[in-house]
């Protein structure tokens, strides 16, 4: 599975900020006002990005539970509600996984898409 990654936007300027901020800021590779910089999506990243907060805007966020659904829907999908499939209820099965990761996304807390 491809790694989660949350994209991030330098929307502040650590200008009159404290000093660790500045550092967290090119710790990140942000070091002007709009760049964007794709991170890898773990509990010491997520940690920086709480303490700017103010600094920044989060584009979008992948995540481990994306990608499991990008894999089990290549695979399974047309096993379970192909035309040759022979599995009794594999589209009531499968519109019950789609809403399920559906109630995830509206749960997460991140902006995911802008």
């Amino acid at each position: 599975m491809p790694p989660a990654t949350i994209t991030v936007e330098q929307t502040g300027s650590p200008i009159r900020r404290p000093a660790y901020q500045r550092r967290i800021l090119k710790s990140l590779s942000l070091n002007r006002i709009g760049r964007i910089v794709e991170l890898p999506d773990s509990p010491a990243t997520r940690g920086q990005l709480v303490k700017v907060k103010h600094l920044i805007r989060v584009l979008y966020a992948t995540c481990d539970l994306d990608a499991f659904v990008e894999e089990a829907t290549t695979e399974y999908k047309a096993i379970l509600v192909g035309a040759s499939s022979r599995i009794v209820r594999g589209t009531v099965l499968w519109s019950q996984f789609e809403s399920a990761v559906e109630i995830y996304h509206a749960s997460v807390p991140l902006n995911r898409h802008g």
